[in-house]
């Protein structure tokens, strides 16, 4: 599905260049919030062929794992720099 993977290129180059909490809330909630992108995809399944919607949903889902790990990572990375930042001081 090419709309996936474009929602997969923007927010990987997104997320690689944030630098602080506040940008990756921002990006986690536009993603994963009640009106996010991947929240309205999940909502547009009832709305494709039942011939597609499998393959769809197996792609979003994996889209969805992916982006929230990535998020995880980001986050314990800001955190420890702000920690190394913290102990510099």
């Amino acid at each position: 599905m090419p709309e996936i993977k474009k929602i997969k290129e923007e927010y990987l180059l997104k997320l690689d260049q944030v630098l602080d909490q506040n940008k990756l809330n921002e990006i986690k909630t536009e993603l994963f919030g009640k009106n996010g992108i991947i929240s309205n995809k999940f909502k547009q399944l009832g709305s494709i062929g039942e011939d597609k919607r499998k393959e769809f949903a197996s792609e979003l889902n994996f889209l969805k794992n992916e982006l929230q790990e990535l998020i995880l990572k980001k986050n314990e990375n800001i955190q420890n720099q702000e920690i190394n930042k913290k102990l510099k001081d």
